[in-house]
């Protein structure tokens, strides 16, 4: 749906005013979203280790040759996906490459390599984990009872980087065939020779047997006891210990196969207990599945898992990005001018965790803007007089605007829901797709809403599939919940209800869909406008009509009911300039601006690159297909004020016959016309996308009998040219 003007001018102004700010030297901090975040978030950094296997290095890969036998990380891939999800990199090597003898000097040149990938790690503002990829063996020697080895490789390590809070240390790769209590003990011993370094950085210890999550308070797969009751032995002086397990889904939990069988909740379900019985802290260390519709719904499940019991979950690692995988089923490996799969797409739409570590680049970079504000201040001091005073003024328009953004964000108005269905093994299947106006902005506080399904006053069991643009997804018996995401005004999912039928394209009995929503504590007045949704009992409370979204009267009900309270900026002193130099500065910067914003208009057309993803499909009378495109402008996102504008697009279907509206979003004014969906771009909306239905095509299994290949033609909005491409 076309996006709130009010909404859209007031994001465009806060971005205008966070770049005047960062002129400034200043920083504006907006308000988050408040929900069960993990810390990390991220991805296996793989190629250095390559050539380990369980038992040890094959044969006439160590050393090897890089290019060959081992891979260097690509420093632009680590940068995109530090920027879409990431804020950790399990970054794995082998042993017998950094030090060829055991207890002997590190070779040079794989130091290098190993500290080059660090440090490209570090300069995104994500953490290094460090992997020892060997599996409880040197050489293809299983480590044994009283080895000194591991702590002489970690103590040289932590010496590189002692107490570095943005290098993470991860003592082994999935230790196996060795007696639980050995391994234990080893670790043990490894992390006493850390500290004794005097290093605090964090240390990582999986288990043994592969240190499945699914097993670790039940299996015993090597001599010993599981590592539920070995772990519990385990101290450290540091008081900086996360036990990092693995988890793959499918039948046997090896991660050999692309078919997903097990339930991405249950399989973690006694860790997460043990967790918290003894208040310990995971990590999942390896976690992937293939791209198919099954797997991407065990994906969500088991993030959704995590996320909720973030009190004892840290995060993940996906397994695993890396330059040299190829065609690898768990592959996302991917930079800024290749186009992300589905797998990426889910982990970016997850969210990115809330443990980010400021750059040492970064502290350069704020050091030096002091030296210059210092040397500007200078040079201002002696044209003209130069006044300090606090930011009265500003705080107390932020103020108002904050107290202005309370009283919208407490009420919502919402249309959509589940219209329509297709039967599908035995359930009703339906998308969900709820539109929220006024758009929803992290300043003005997100909703969390739960939406409850019934039928004839009975309760209707439903499971989500998939879902876009929505935070925090969970679904209990017959309610669904989730939280807004900021920016994001159409949210929805593919939902699967059971104990009722669909008899052509409707529900048989009709369903019902009540929608109940809070903020920051506080209760937000929902209205709808659609005869699908019913507002629940919090609009009833305030007093607002349900048929209604746009009433005077709906709205001070709602002013008088909120509690919701909102941070926009922080307030803080700062030294400004005085008198007509002032002013003139003032003048001279609006005007160079107009020039900037003129020129960008009337120079060379700029260059629109859509790396486009189509995902899964399902439905058999209905065909319903999801795509999921990233614009990039002159390398930058679409801007309404630099980068030449925003524009008008149309994306042609090849292999279909006609594409019609499912769900889209992040667009303005979509329209179809035969195979060919058209809509123009949103400032600040690189990511795009949508559910369709389309005709001509086949979906068998989640997958398209014969593959969508996409086109595009577009114009920008001002009626001027632009260069288009489509990376697929």
């Amino acid at each position: 749906m076309p996006r709130s003007s009010s909404n859209a001018g007031k994001r465009s102004s806060m971005r205008r005013a966070a770049r005047a700010l960062a002129a400034l030297g200043l920083a504006a901090t907006a308000a988050t979203s408040v929900r069960a975040a993990l810390t990390y978030t991220g991805t296996n950094e793989a190629g250095l280790e390559f050539g380990m296997t369980i038992n040890g290095p094959t044969a006439g890969t160590v050393p090897g040759t890089l290019g060959t036998n081992f891979f260097a990380p690509n420093a632009a891939a680590i940068q995109h996906t530090a920027t879409a999800f990431a804020n950790i990199f399990r970054l794995n090597f082998a042993w017998e490459r950094l030090q060829p003898t055991a207890k002997g000097e590190f070779d040079a040149a794989y130091l290098a390599l190993l500290q080059t990938a660090i440090s490209e790690i570090k300069a995104t503002g994500s953490i290094a984990l460090l992997d020892l990829h060997n599996y409880a063996r040197y050489n293809s020697a299983v480590l044994t009872s009283g080895d000194t080895t591991l702590a002489d490789l970690w103590t040289r390590i932590a010496n590189l980087y002692p107490s570095d809070s943005q290098v993470f240390f991860g003592l082994m790769n999935e230790p196996w065939g060795i007696d639980t209590a050995t391994w234990f003990s080893i670790a043990q011993t490894t992390i006493n020779a850390i500290r004794a370094t005097g290093a605090t950085n964090t240390i990582t210890v999986p288990g043994n047997c592969f240190t499945g999550a699914h097993s670790w308070v039940t299996g015993n797969c090597d001599t010993g006891v599981a590592n539920a009751v070995a772990a519990l032995a385990l101290s450290d002086s540091g008081n900086n210990l996360v036990f990092e397990m693995h988890q793959y889904f499918d039948a046997d939990f090896s991660g050999t196969s692309a078919t997903c069988t097990q339930d991405g909740a249950a399989v973690f379900a006694d860790a997460t207990n043990w967790l918290r019985t003894n208040g310990k802290k995971g990590l999942v260390g390896e976690m992937a599945v293939a791209n198919n519709a099954n797997c991407l719904t065990t994906l969500n499940t088991a993030l959704n898992h995590l996320s909720t019991n973030s009190d004892v979950w840290l995060g993940y690692t996906w397994w695993a990005a890396g330059s040299a995988w190829g065609t690898y089923m768990f592959s996302i490996e991917s930079t800024a001018t290749t186009s992300d799969n589905a797998m990426f797409s889910a982990l970016q739409a997850f969210g990115k965790g809330t443990g980010a570590v400021a750059t040492s680049a970064a502290a350069t970079t704020s050091a030096a803007a002091v030296t210059t504000s210092a040397a500007a201040a200078t040079t201002t001091a002696a044209a003209t007089t130069v006044a300090t005073t606090s930011a009265t003024t500003s705080t107390t328009a932020a103020a108002a605007t904050t107290s202005a953004a309370a009283a919208s964000g407490a009420t919502r108005s919402i249309s959509g829901g589940a219209t329509s269905c297709w039967s599908s093994g035995g359930s009703a299947m339906a998308v969900f797709n709820m539109n929220i106006n006024p758009m929803p902005m992290a300043e003005n506080g997100l909703a969390t809403y739960t939406i409850a399904f019934t039928a004839n006053g009975a309760t209707v069991p439903l499971t989500v599939s998939q879902s876009w643009n929505i935070d925090a997804s969970a679904v209990s018996g017959n309610t669904w919940s989730f939280t807004e995401l900021d920016d994001q005004p159409s949210v929805g999912g593919v939902i699967a209800l059971s104990g009722v039928s669909c008899t052509g394209s409707t529900f048989s009995p009709a369903v019902t869909q009540t929608v109940s929503a809070t903020l920051n504590g506080g209760t937000v007045a929902v209205t709808s406008s659609s005869t699908s949704l019913t507002a629940g009992a919090a609009a009833a409370a305030a007093g607002v009509v349900a048929t209604t979204s746009s009433s005077s009267s709906a709205a001070a009900a709602v002013a008088a009911d909120s509690t919701t309270t909102v941070t926009l900026f922080t307030t803080v002193d700062v030294t400004v300039t005085a008198g007509a130099a002032a002013a003139s500065t003032s003048a001279a910067a609006a005007a160079a601006a107009a020039t900037t914003s003129a020129a960008a208009a009337t120079s060379g057309a700029p260059n629109y690159v859509l790396a486009a993803t189509v995902g899964g499909c399902w439905g058999t009378d209905t065909v319903m297909v999801s795509l999921q495109v990233k614009i990039s402008v002159n390398g930058d996102q679409p801007m309404d004020d630099a980068n030449g504008g925003l524009a008008n697009l149309a994306v042609t279907f090849g292999g279909v016959t006609a594409v019609a509206s499912g769900t889209t979003w992040n667009v303005d004014a979509p329209s179809y016309s035969g195979n060919t969906w058209s809509f123009a771009t949103l400032d600040d909306q690189p990511n795009v996308g949508g559910n369709f239905a389309v005709t001509g095509a086949t979906c068998t299994n989640g997958a398209l009998a014969t593959p969508i290949t996409l086109s595009a033609t577009g114009a920008l909005v001002s009626g001027g040219t632009i260069n288009i491409s489509v990376q697929q």
